[in-house]
């Protein structure tokens, strides 16, 4: 049977030992306000995701350059988190769709996906999209979809693509792109690694770009009616990691739209990332820049496995109010909010505030010159980022009261 619209589901609360039978009124109100904060916060959450859909959309591509290691999958759920994405395009995944990507996928609530098949072990296209989004395939190949997206009654077409690097290959892509420009008039969105510079201030290192080469990639453009829309960010989107004199560094991912699609998102902004677990930097492509809002109270059920939370709204909940009994009660529950938001920043926000810290130190590394001591230090800080995105992966995993995969991060074979 269907359930209703408004009809949230059952959550089952823990307590702790010490207070799984509560010997006073005052434990009885705790439990109260511990079992009202997570029903409240249930019913939110299943209101928010069958609500209305908000006009604003932001897409995540990434060249991950193989999904195989674990470290590379903690990377792309941590940067789903971080960018709060729509639609998720990922390239050069070098391997089958495993239960551990396609699960974790799910758990983020991108309930629907197209997957691409590598050929031998290069290559291989995921496009997932979570189940607001007004998403239809249209076509599939081993380079990149295409698709048709309706947001807010406007319709327009979205290509998540990877060009590839040999030359023939590349004029066999753009062909085929082309054949998909049946409507010069329909706005159109395409994006992904497009293996080109446009010219020499896209490109640090190495020889010097040749005129030819960024002329292909302009007159590909231009027969397409496809327009560069900039970015923010540091200015390169790939490394090769290599030191001194030897290192290069391009902007070869990028987004692209026609007329059609920049009259009708202005505001659209390109996002270059912090590179992590890959050669590639992902960037996001935002329909519109809204403004940050003050992030909602929330109740993890998670701090019921910890007795220091049980004690932080001991401690708020006793503190004397004078007024109605539903006026202290409201006012009890506003001292708890309070100390709770206060006690999760000392105890689990950390790693949040950690991995952040080191994906800034990172960005500034990509400004230094790539000596030997600072590829070290950058190796090192990558190393200790991915620890700490490691740990807030337990959380998420915690947090969403189920194992995704038994022991998935020990399998690297797929």
């Amino acid at each position: 049977m269907k359930k209703a619209l408004n009809q949230p589901e059952k959550t089952s609360i823990r307590y702790p030992a010490p207070l799984a039978h509560p010997a006073s009124a005052n434990h009885m109100e705790i439990l109260l306000f511990l079992s009202i904060a997570l029903r409240a916060q249930t019913l939110k959450l299943s209101l928010t995701q069958r609500g209305p859909r908000n006009s604003s959309m932001k897409m995540l591509v990434w060249n991950c350059q193989g999904l195989a290691q674990p470290k590379a999958v903690r990377a792309l759920r941590f940067l789903i988190r971080e960018t709060k994405a729509d639609v998720v395009f990922i390239s050069e995944v070098k391997s089958p769709l495993s239960p551990l990507i396609s699960n974790s996928l799910k758990a983020l609530n991108f309930t629907k996906s197209a997957f691409s098949p590598p050929i031998e072990k290069s290559g291989g296209l995921i496009l997932a999209w979570k189940d607001n989004i007004n998403l239809t395939i249209l076509s599939t190949h081993s380079n990149f979809f295409h698709t048709s997206i309706l947001d807010s009654n406007n319709s327009w077409l979205f290509t998540p693509v990877y060009v590839p690097c040999n030359h023939i290959k590349k004029n066999l892509f753009w062909k085929d792109i082309g054949s998909l420009n049946k409507n010069p008039t329909l706005p159109w969105l395409l994006a992904g690694d497009l293996n080109d510079i446009l010219d020499q201030k896209e490109k640090k290192g190495g020889l010097s770009f040749t005129s030819s080469s960024t002329h292909r990639l302009c007159q590909d453009l231009n027969d397409n009616g496809l327009i560069d829309l900039g970015f923010t960010g540091y200015p390169f989107t790939w490394c090769n990691k290599r030191k001194g004199i030897h290192n290069i560094q391009q902007r070869l991912d990028r987004g692209v739209g026609n007329d059609g699609w920049i009259s009708l998102y202005p505001l659209a902004l390109v996002n270059h990332l912090t590179p992590v677990a890959s050669d590639h930097s992902p960037i996001t492509i935002s329909t519109t820049r809204e403004p940050r809002l003050p992030t909602p109270f929330k109740f993890e059920e998670m701090w019921l496995e910890d007795n220091s939370c049980i004690d932080t709204v001991r401690k708020s909940w006793n503190i004397p109010s004078v007024g109605s009994p539903p006026f202290k009660l409201v006012t009890k529950i506003k001292n708890a909010k309070q100390d709770l938001r206060i006690w999760n920043k000392e105890n689990f926000g950390n790693f949040f505030k950690k991995a952040n810290e080191l994906k800034l130190k990172l960005d500034a590394m990509q400004y230094l010159d790539k000596t030997d001591s600072n590829g070290i230090l950058s190796k090192k800080l990558q190393e200790e980022l991915d620890s700490w995105l490691l740990r807030a992966d337990i959380y998420w995993r915690q947090k969403a009261k189920e194992k995704w995969i038994k022991d998935g991060d020990a399998n690297t074979r797929y």
